[in-house]
């Protein structure tokens, strides 16, 4: 064995051991049961705290003990229609605003709270209004529930006001304490600058806060504020003397010198002889304007030689006051906010103030934990299929590809661990639209294996050696693989650049899936077939031929594959717009009503879905809450007295009572079909520019975009037409298509471009037809080896993902039939086609 080779083996097996490492944690908590978690979460909680001082050694030895037990942060993360989470309903306060600002308060609130909460690393999160003056917010896989509530709850207005001189307020403390007794809950701290210039902070322990609040906020005490200042606490902060937590007691002005609007960003940075975290804020023109002249006064009353006085700012989030920082120098940069902050607490603080401050008020309404939208029996229905599926393909490739097929399934079950090990050591969160992402990456890799061992038969079949046949059978596909996995990885590159939440998760599978994809089918694939060929008995390479060269004249069908397509697409145009165009789209698309309803004992899921697919709500979202006692079930319309009447007749001794009924918006709304749309166009365009850059005319690259919307456009109609809702997953599907039938045609291009090379003098349509019929049978058999999964999932994996399994056998169906008739035969209808990489 020679050396190269060890180094490739040495590299495989250690690429193994990194995935055990990333994949184990997910394995062991999904086999511990539901109290263990719960304990090792309290023990593990109560311990973080504990060695967070230790030793390196000491961290080094509990961080590999959580990770044998069980560690939840190292799970593979898992969106909220595969795993559920919380749910948070928050009643905007909108009674004290103007009737405009009312009009406009939920949709700039739900704006600034999706901001946050995509700011705060939350992925997937399900968004949406419901009623006049609530946002239902739900979160996968949240670790700290408080904390997201705090940073999603907070309005977040902020404000710059001057604080009172001392004089000022030690006098109207004095008065207040005269009528009510105030200073004996206070402690004043008395300083000097290193000019000597005094200065006094009040306090008041926080357990006496709300003591002290009231008794400021009392008419008689109000009486005796001079006009034009008002008194705000400061944020509980730890006290450097004792470990009581204390309050700062302000006399602020009312009017702030500048507000938030004026705040262009804010950003986690750190400051201070101890490198404490601080927040950084960048102000535009005029409240860098305001800020100076301020400062300049402050710096002029500081340096008084008569009377020196010290001015402090007082930076005030939602009448908080965060930080009260002596002003002794005019400011010439952005100021910072410091307060004795952790690190996630300044960069929660950075998020709020970037986000904006909300318009209103809002107030936590229900706080509890949801099931998964796909509910968990479709889920293990899915799982099922799939797995079913992939055994399948597995089988498959062993039958006709004998022992390079053994080489393939090693390397295509390589690849999904590879993949599931890349999103647990990035903290992707996978959600349907991601395992939209996995079965294209899948069925990519299988055909990257059939285009190799395609090639090895060509080279076995003029009668090189094997170990010839293997290198050149590697050598001519991979120009092949790069060309048609860049041009994928180059869509789903386009497409987490432009989108967000679902769109953005199956780009980030797929990008993975491609690396992987690419990295097992021409390293580790090689690597074994290399060592294979030290063996002396290996001297031939047996695989069955189901077809062979076949001599089809595809170009002569194109008026009737064209006419196909066009009535296919009209017929489809016809339905989509004959029955009003907004009435194609599901609840995830246009909203609806949302209905609760609780149940004495637990019910079956499985139930509730059939029941609910006969009443024909086949599109409605079904949750269940605290183990199937409650249940949220989205739906396009009111429907509740029917629910409850077919409750009654499913479970006749357990009643069902309706919580609550209220219209509802929709999860992805304009934004997110914008985005989906951007999305293809510029990702047309890209590969329009990529292939007609890689095969030297752009021709080829209009050629695969056009079989591109021929596919989508073929997918949408027959979705028209079978009556199926627009949503999120038909939306994934229609993703995954792009990237899948790219695919396809860039193997036949790449044949014309070889083939252009090999045979100058026949004519380019010949040359167009020959290379289709070469490569007909790695375009059946990888997608025969696609659809045999696809159409598992479809069977089997339940009424759930029904829709989204349509959609991709009609989409990969397309695909075949678009790469064979039209993108490579629309490639004769244009003059200088011929001109390409040849």
């Amino acid at each position: 064995m020679n050396r190269n080779l060890k180094w490739r083996i040495a590299l495989i097996f250690a690429v193994l051991l990194g995935c055990f490492y990333y994949i184990y944690p997910t394995a062991r908590w999904a086999g511990l049961s539901l109290e263990r978690r719960k304990a090792l979460e309290g023990e593990w909680a109560r311990r973080d705290a504990e060695t967070s001082g230790e030793g390196l050694a000491t961290r080094v030895f509990y961080s590999l003990e959580k990770w044998l037990r069980g560690d939840p942060r190292r799970i593979l993360n898992l969106g909220l229609d595969l795993r559920g989470g919380m749910h948070l309903v928050l009643q905007v306060e909108t009674a004290e605003l103007t009737d405009d600002a009312k009009r406009d308060a939920v949709p700039r609130a739900l704006e600034i709270i999706r901001n946050r909460v995509d700011e705060f690393g939350v992925a997937e999160p399900s968004i949406y209004p419901e009623g006049r003056d609530r946002i239902v917010v739900q979160l996968p896989g949240i670790d700290d529930p408080r904390r997201a509530i705090d940073l999603i709850g907070k309005t977040a207005l902020l404000e710059f006001k001057l604080v009172a001189e001392d004089a000022l307020t030690e006098r109207t403390l004095d008065a207040i304490d005269a009528k009510r007794p105030l200073l004996s809950h206070l402690e004043d701290d008395r300083g000097r600058t290193s000019e000597g210039v005094g200065y006094t902070s009040w306090h008041v322990l926080e357990a006496k806060a709300g003591l002290v609040e009231e008794i400021l906020a009392s008419p008689e005490a109000r009486e005796l504020v001079p006009d034009g200042y008002e008194f705000l606490l400061g944020r509980a902060l730890p006290s450097p003397r004792t470990k009581d937590r204390m309050r700062g007691v302000h006399l602020v002005r009312e009017e702030p010198i500048i507000r938030g609007l004026s705040l262009k960003n804010a950003q986690l940075s750190r400051a201070g002889a101890f490198n404490q975290p601080v927040v950084t804020m960048d102000f535009d023109r005029e409240g860098m304007r305001k800020l100076r002249i301020v400062s300049g006064e402050a710096e002029k009353r500081y340096k008084d030689p008569k009377n020196p006085v010290v001015t402090r700012l007082g930076i005030v989030l939602d009448d908080v006051v965060y930080s009260a920082p002596l002003m002794m120098v005019k400011l010439d940069s952005s100021p910072f906010i410091e307060g004795r902050f952790s690190v996630e607490e300044a960069n929660d603080l950075a998020i709020v103030l970037r986000a904006g401050s909300l318009p209103a008020p809002v107030k936590i309404a229900e706080n509890r934990m949801v099931g998964p939208s796909l509910g968990r029996d479709s889920i293990a229905a899915g799982v099922k299929a799939s797995i079913f599926g992939l055994a399948l393909v597995v089988l498959f490739m062993m039958a006709y590809y004998l022992r390079a097929g053994v080489v393939a399934d090693f390397a295509l079950l390589f690849n999904g661990l590879l993949m599931i090990a890349a999103l647990s050591m990035f903290r992707a969160t996978l959600t349907l639209p991601g395992i939209a992402g996995i079965i294209l990456s899948l069925g990519m890799a299988v055909d990257a294996n059939v285009l190799i061992f395609e090639r090895i038969r060509e080279e076995m079949a003029i009668g090189r050696k094997i170990r010839a046949a293997i290198e050149n059978g590697y050598a001519r596909a991979f120009v092949t693989i790069v060309d048609s996995n860049l041009t994928t990885l180059a869509v789903a590159l386009i497409l987490y650049w432009i989108g967000t939440g679902p769109v953005r998760g199956f780009a980030v599978t797929l990008s993975i899936g491609i690396l992987t994809g690419m990295w097992t089918s021409l390293f580790v694939t090689r690597a074994v077939f290399d060592s294979m060929c030290l063996r002396p008995s290996f001297t031939r390479l047996r695989m069955l031929q189901a077809i062979k060269l076949t001599k089809i004249d595809f170009i002569g069908k194109l008026p009737y594959a064209l006419a196909l397509s066009v009535l296919l697409i009209a017929l489809g145009c016809w339905s989509f717009f004959g029955r009003g165009w907004k009435n194609n789209f599901g609840v995830d698309f246009s909203g609806g009503a949302l209905q609760q309803y609780r149940f004495e004992r637990p019910v079956r899921m499985e139930e509730v879905r059939k029941g609910v697919r006969e009443l024909g709500l086949q599109d409605s979202m079904i949750q269940n809450v605290e183990e199937g006692r409650e249940l949220i079930i989205k739906t396009a319309s009111d429907r509740g007295a029917e629910m409850l009447a077919l409750f009654t007749a499913i479970f006749p001794d357990n009643p069902a009572t309706l919580l609550r009924s209220e219209v509802v918006g929709p999860v992805a709304g304009r934004a997110l079909r914008q985005q989906a749309v951007l999305g293809l166009l510029v990702s047309f365009v890209a590969i329009v520019i990529y292939v007609g850059v890689r095969f030297r005319n752009v021709q080829y690259g209009l050629a695969g975009v056009i079989a591109l919307v021929h596919d989508v456009l073929v997918t949408v109609a027959a979705c028209a037409l079978t009556g199926r809702p627009f949503d999120l997953g038909i939306v994934a599907a229609l993703l995954t298509i792009v990237g899948y039938s790219i695919n396809d045609t860039i193997v036949i291009f790449d044949r014309i471009r070889e083939d252009l090379r090999l045979m100058k003098k026949t004519s380019f349509r010949e040359i167009v037809n020959l290379s289709i019929n070469q490569t007909l049978s790695r375009t059946m058999i990888t997608s025969f080896t696609s659809l045999l999964m696809v159409t598992c999932v479809f069977i089997w994996g339940g009424p759930v993902i029904h829709d989204f399994a349509f959609a991709l056998i009609v989409g990969m169906v397309a695909g075949i039939y678009s790469t064979v008739y039209i993108a490579a035969p629309i490639l004769i209808l244009w003059p200088g086609a011929r001109r390409s990489g040849a």
